[in-house]
């Protein structure tokens, strides 16, 4: 038998996916942050600087999520 780790494997064929899990395990994870007042780290940019934000993300310079907002 062969085991192999799937992502790295869709990376190399150009796929993209991601490992977030079934429906009930997404809303299941969503009651618990609500429940313990869980909260994304994110970092906010207007559209109006979509492009530094874009240029932050190429050098990895953002922490966690660059959100863009209106």
């Amino acid at each position: 038998m062969v085991s192999v780790h799937a992502f790295p494997l869709i990376a190399a064929c150009g796929r993209s996916a991601k490992p977030d899990g079934s429906p009930y395990r997404i809303k299941e994870m969503l009651d618990v942050a609500a429940r313990h007042g869980v909260k994304a780290q994110i970092e906010s940019f207007p559209m109006s600087k979509a492009n530094d934000a874009i240029e932050k993300v190429k050098k990895n310079k953002v922490r966690y999520r660059a959100v863009l907002a209106n």
